[in-house]
């Protein structure tokens, strides 16, 4: 881990340089912050409570260097790490990984939301409630085969659907006025007389289906075909799961309620984000996400699940409505699985 901190440090420069706007009554950090506090501010992005215990660095300090840090991260890398591909060659970049990796075609990235949990805003009244109960701000994201976010959209108030916010995000825009740049639908392998197939992201089945988005058949009309499709589609779906527990197992603050303002818990999350996609790209390993074999099908577990606390964090956000050409480009799909 120590590398990568290394890397950041020289990137968005040091402590002392994050925190050059305190006043003068803040200003109790005279000399250079050395290398193994730097490192622990970029490490320890927990909840703050123990974090500042940990750092050994005055309270209103380590409130101040944290959001100053996130801000330092997401302002020096968040075009190049958060970045949406612009070309009909990038997307088909990122189908090519899920093919390989998973066995579906035309995959340009798996789709999900999740909620940040809060404590409760001051004057945020009943806007970050949710059903559950609890303070929330709702986390979109999109990853590609190797676990890594494609697309991230963080802020939206913890009432409001996962539909109804994905929408509004700028992919979410594009898509519906198709100008996302995505690539011309093409016919599957092996039918070169079929229908084209557009390409698409993939989705749980509390999303709508629409061309550009595929979810799962409904679980009362199940016979064989549809259950090939819907253990394909679950498969790669995984990806995106996968991403936000990894993320979660390396940040722990997303274990419990965030005692930050709300604009200061978006640049955190966003930070993480920026910093989870740093460490998958400059790490060769995918242990810690599932995999599956490709000769037998069979899943291999990633390390994250051995972490049990992970399994309750980050709950998932829950809407619906489908057109026909979307449930014909999803039959496609289903007669290429269940062919020999």
């Amino acid at each position: 881990m120590s590398h990568h901190a290394d890397h950041l440090v020289g990137r968005i420069g040091t402590s002392q340089e994050v925190i050059k706007g305190l006043d003068s009554r803040q200003m109790i950090l005279d000399l250079p912050t050395p290398p193994e506090k730097q490192h622990a501010h970029l490490r320890q992005i927990r909840p703050l409570p123990p974090s500042l215990c940990a750092l050994t660095v005055a309270q209103n300090t380590i409130t101040y260097i944290v959001p100053e840090t996130c801000r330092a991260i997401v302002t020096a890398y968040r075009d190049e790490e958060l970045e949406v591909p612009q070309t009909p060659a990038a997307w088909q970049e990122v189908a090519r990984g899920f093919e390989e990796w998973w066995n579906f075609p035309h995959v340009t990235g798996a789709k999900d939301g999740k909620h940040i949990r809060l404590c409760n805003p001051s004057q945020g009244g009943m806007h970050y409630f949710n059903y559950k109960k609890f303070y929330y701000m709702i986390l979109l994201a999109i990853a590609d085969a190797s676990y890594k976010f494609l697309y991230v959209d963080v802020g939206a108030i913890g009432s409001e659907s996962d539909v109804g916010v994905f929408v509004q995000t700028y992919l979410g825009e594009m898509l519906l006025k198709q100008e996302a740049n995505l690539s011309q639908p093409e016919a599957l392998l092996g039918q070169a007389k079929g229908s084209p197939l557009d390409y698409f992201l993939v989705g749980d089945d509390a999303l709508p289906l629409w061309n550009y988005l595929k979810k799962p058949f409904p679980q009362r009309a199940f016979p064989r075909r549809n259950t090939l499709y819907n253990s394909r589609l679950s498969r790669v779906r995984r990806t995106v799961e996968n991403t936000f527990r990894i993320l979660a197992k390396k940040f722990q603050v997303f274990h419990t309620a965030i005692c930050l303002k709300p604009d200061c818990v978006k640049t955190l999350v966003l930070a993480t984000c920026i910093l989870h996609n740093i460490i998958i790209r400059k790490s060769a390993r995918r242990q810690e996400g599932d995999q599956e074999l490709p000769t037998k099908h069979a899943i291999i577990p990633g390390s994250w699940r051995s972490d049990l606390c992970l399994i309750a964090a980050l709950p998932t956000v829950i809407i619906n409505t489908a057109t026909r050409d979307a449930k014909e480009q999803r039959n496609i799909l289903k007669e290429y699985f269940s062919s020999p």
